[in-house]
């Protein structure tokens, strides 16, 4: 897998944020202009399934958010940022 600097894509100026639960992963794919289906086939994963991880509706496998941080250059903790997480549940162990 090459990332997306490897690709030759250029860092466009950072958008203005919009709410949503996955704000910094689609901020991170805009910023490089690229399309979903692209950074999808990048890191082997379906353009609906990358789609369901940046609205928030599907949580990607670690395998994949590792594959999401290698493609764009950043950590875990950038892409998905604790605070977008939520309370974990009542009967969750701490």
């Amino acid at each position: 897998m090459k990332t997306a600097r490897e690709l030759g894509v250029q860092r466009h100026q950072l958008p203005s944020p919009k709410t949503g639960k996955r704000s910094a992963l689609i901020l991170r794919r805009k910023t490089y202009g690229l399309k979903q289906s692209n950074v999808a086939k990048q890191i082997g994963i379906t353009q609906s399934a990358l789609s369901g991880i940046e609205r928030g509706t599907a949580d990607p496998s670690f395998r994949v958010a590792l594959q999401l941080a290698r493609f764009y250059e950043c950590g875990l903790d950038t892409l998905f940022p604790a605070d977008e997480w939520g309370d974990p549940p009542e009967n969750a162990e701490r």
